[in-house]
């Protein structure tokens, strides 16, 4: 969506992502939860190819000197109240400008400068991958939820969750999410989230998601998460879709297998750490995926792209399905707030456009809007923001490409 810039300098999007938004799927959930922002949570009842040359250097001139006073400056913005973390934006006159991010509208005391870039305020809200469920919609609240004063605002509506497509081999963009349940008041909840899509080393073939819904990361799970041989089962679809109550029946949970998890990027959320990627993967019996998209609308190509700013993107979600938007930031380096803290990420896209995403969407592959090629896997949402680690970082990682194995 197009950006406006105010008088007072800050820019906001005219419509927001609301990827922060939560829907709760099932019926009960305990008060005080922090429930995925971008992975829908549940409770249960009792406790490849090469990178194709970007279509423009960014669209953007001085993006180097706006990356150096950026980099230079990030430390100190961060510890202004209200600043949630930087970008480098696109300016009206086709310049790159520094994009200080705010958790709300209106912060004083910030630069309008930075060694001689434009700096802009540009609000996107809180950046989390977790969200209290008794924040969401009034009528969507559980009835623990329910009595004394309303924490918030009342927000938009969420999105209804899409249909799931319960054939196999199992499409990108599909439900999916880990067997093994997150714990928290000692309550257990089950958990869903994207598959963004099969991958592989030449030999074996994995199925692709966030580290925060195939491992749980993030969050305290029930026992330790296993990987490898005997590794957790990673379903299709999530269990939060399943069609019984309770997140499902033990004969659900057996006949949805569709891969184990093999290895995934723990989240650093000590001192000065940043973090680069939340992604997993897991392996997958020959058969189980394919680089078709779940809706039928075509198949995603093997080559990968990197963001430039006023990309076209869209992603296939398990919740708001096929979304469309543009890259609004690169560079970007912000402060994630999961369960077990604040994680700091550096080397992010930022991705602008209404409800991009929503609850249940975590782990979806961000793509081009012509070609499908693979831009990011997005991980984390704001008010007027989606947020992606860039694929190829994704990839090295774990010495993997798109596509099937052979």
């Amino acid at each position: 969506m197009p950006v406006r810039c105010g008088t007072d300098g800050e820019a906001e999007n005219l419509q927001g992502d609301d990827g922060l938004n939560y829907r709760l799927f099932k019926r009960l959930a305990a008060p005080g939860i922090a429930a995925l922002g971008l992975l829908a949570v549940v409770l249960l009842a009792t406790i490849g190819g090469g990178s194709a040359d970007a279509s423009a250097n960014n669209g953007a001139r001085g993006l180097e000197r706006a990356i150096a006073a950026q980099e230079g400056h990030t430390d100190a913005l961060l510890t202004k109240a209200g600043v949630v973390g930087t970008a480098i934006g696109l300016g009206d006159d086709g310049e790159a400008v520094i994009l200080i991010l705010t958790d709300q509208r209106g912060v004083t005391g910030l630069p309008s400068q930075l060694d001689g870039v434009a700096a802009v305020a540009h609000f996107t809200g809180s950046i989390v991958a977790h969200k209290n469920p008794c924040s969401g919609p009034l009528a969507q609240r559980p009835p623990e939820c329910s009595g004394g004063d309303d924490p918030a605002p009342e927000p938009a509506p969420e999105p209804t969750p899409g249909p799931l497509h319960p054939s196999a081999p199992v499409g990108i963009g599909s439900s999916t999410g880990s067997e093994r349940l997150i714990v928290s008041g000692g309550s257990l909840f089950c958990t869903v989230g994207t598959l963004a899509g099969p991958v592989n080393d030449g030999v074996n073939t994995f199925a692709l998601s966030n580290a925060h819904v195939y491992a749980l990361e993030g969050s305290k799970s029930s026992g330790t998460v296993q990987t490898g041989s005997g590794g957790d089962r990673m379903l299709y679809p999530g269990r939060v879709d399943m069609l019984s109550a309770g997140c499902g029946t033990p004969a659900e949970i057996d006949a949805a297998e569709m891969a184990r998890l093999s290895d995934f990027q723990a989240i650093k959320f000590r001192g000065r750490n940043t973090n680069t990627i939340d992604a997993a993967i897991a392996l997958a019996p020959a058969g189980n995926l394919t680089m078709a998209l779940a809706d039928g609308s075509g198949t995603v190509s093997t080559t990968t792209q990197a963001a430039t700013l006023g990309l076209p993107v869209k992603k296939l979600g398990r919740t708001t399905l096929a979304t469309a938007g543009n890259v609004t930031g690169i560079n970007v380096m912000i402060r994630v707030g999961y369960d077990d803290g604040i994680a700091t990420f550096s080397n992010q896209i930022m991705v602008g456009g209404g409800n991009f995403s929503s609850g249940g969407d975590s782990g979806s592959l961000i793509m081009t809007q012509v070609g499908n090629h693979p831009v990011a896997l997005l991980f984390a949402g704001g008010d007027t923001a989606t947020f992606g680690n860039p694929i190829d970082e994704v990839l090295n990682h774990f010495g993997v490409g798109f596509g099937v194995a052979p």
